[in-house]
């Protein structure tokens, strides 16, 4: 803190405390020096804000540029938000408002707070409002910037604090995009943004989430769930279900769970169970991720006995082989997925300086009945019958059987034919393919003349 003014004004003769008229300070930097880094928890503040209303007759506060920061050994300071003005007043002595703005990640950040002074010995309410922040402004306050992860976030809701101390209740909404990214690629699953409605329960010491839409670009899902704060030397759980239902007739048409824990000491994250099931989809799978140190590591194995092939791509990571992802749907055109098995194993190091590191991947899967095209404008492949798999770098699609679809009844019958990408993350992924087909000479012809040659 650079400089400090309090005006006050002289006390009653049978007074023994200096009322304030208010309190302004210059420039405050505030740092998150590490682990041990102890913020006074909101109910004390808010209590004490209270008294000095109350008690001393505070009637505004002032900072005139406030900034927020991540400090570790060895490093620059890392800003997350800076340039901060505050400034605050009580109308009547009894209404509160407090408006912060100021730059985050992304641009002008801003958070406005509310409140109407409950007599002594009564909860009180303190009403919040955010605009402009960014999830890149959340990762940088533990210390993430590696995540390369970016889209708008904002929040809106109530806390009532007892008088005596702690959370009586609690209600928000966050409301999530509708565009996020990673690194370089854009999440483009989501049609709308989301809002997800939060609930303290002081009761059970849970967080419910209750049932809050999420519209997606195939349908929506519905999602609910809770979250169980650590008691003592307990972790974080939590357990959120997901129900998939049809945009027009509402009717369910898949339902998913995702449970785990959080162990905030050693910064690692477990789901346990990871499931979806419904419309022609059965989706299993476990994962693990640490972010200790600075440095990330997640791995996840999954199973699938069936799924449709236009479901392969909603599953498939967005940050594993991009390319090979884009291929897959946008020339897969329909078809029947089955055992299918994918192991993903992704790290990062921000301690280097680095983001996070292309994941190594294994994924396999049969496929059965599909229709797709190797390569734009080549004729429809139908009926196909064979096998995928990506390993490490190359991707390799074996067809076992199947038909080319020349049209005007043309066709060419195709035996075991393979379609290789050797190095799926080069620049510009070439293919390798090799056909065996037989058939009349038109439609070898009519082939010939698809072909990019």
């Amino acid at each position: 803190i650079n400089e400090v003014r309090i005006t006050g004004r002289w006390p009653r003769p049978t007074a023994n405390e200096i009322p304030l008229d208010g309190v302004v300070l210059d420039h405050v930097l505030v740092s998150d020096v590490g682990p041990q880094t102890n913020l006074p928890p909101i109910d004390r503040v808010i209590l004490a804000v209270r008294r000095a209303i109350a008690e001393y007759g505070l009637r505004f506060f002032e900072i005139r540029s406030f900034g927020f920061g991540v400090e570790r050994p060895g490093k620059a300071r890392r800003d997350i938000v800076s340039d901060v003005s505050l400034t605050g007043s009580v109308r009547d002595g009894r209404t509160v408002e407090a408006q912060a703005i100021g730059l985050g990640a992304d641009g002008a950040v801003s958070l406005r707070l509310t409140s109407d002074l409950s007599p002594p010995g009564n909860p009180l309410v303190v009403k919040l409002e955010t605009r402009g922040f960014d999830l890149a402004d959340i990762a940088s306050t533990t210390g993430r910037d590696d995540l390369d992860l970016s889209g708008s976030i904002s929040l809106s809701g109530a806390v009532t604090v007892g008088a005596q101390g702690g959370i009586a209740a609690a209600g928000w909404q966050v409301v999530l995009g509708s565009s996020l990214r990673f690194g370089d690629t854009e999440l483009d699953a989501l049609a709308a943004p989301v809002r997800l409605d939060f609930e303290w329960n002081a009761d059970k010491q849970q967080i419910s989430l209750n049932p809050s839409p999420i519209v997606l670009s195939s349908g929506y899902l519905l999602a609910h769930g809770e979250v169980v704060p650590p008691q003592q030397d307990k972790l974080w759980t939590f357990d959120l279900k997901f129900e998939g239902q049809d945009v027009l007739s509402g009717i369910r048409t898949s339902d998913g769970r995702i449970a785990g824990s959080y162990d905030q000491a050693s910064a690692l994250l477990v789901m346990d169970d990871m499931h979806v099931e419904g419309a022609g989809i059965s989706f299993t799978a476990a994962a693990r991720a640490s972010h200790r140190d600075g440095g990330t590591f997640a791995v996840l194995s999954g199973v699938s006995p069936r799924l449709p092939a236009a479901a392969l791509k909603a599953l498939w990571p967005v940050t594993l082989a991009p390319d090979v992802r884009d291929w897959v749907g946008t020339h897969i055109h329909s078809g029947q997925i089955s055992n299918a098995t994918v192991d993903l194993a992704m790290r990062g190091d921000a301690k280097a300086g680095g983001g996070i590191i292309a994941p190594e991947a294994a994924l396999a899967f049969d496929f059965s009945d599909a229709a797709f095209t190797p390569f734009e404008d080549a004729p429809l492949i139908r009926d196909a019958v064979g096998h995928g798999k990506l390993s490490g770098n190359i991707f390799e699609i074996t067809v076992d059987s199947g038909w080319v679809d020349l049209g005007s009844g043309r066709r060419l019958d195709m035996g075991a034919s393979t379609f290789v990408v050797p190095v799926v993350d080069a620049k510009v992924p070439d293919g390798e393919v090799a056909l065996r087909l037989s058939g009349t000479a038109s439609a070898g012809i009519a082939l010939w003349n698809r072909l990019p040659l």
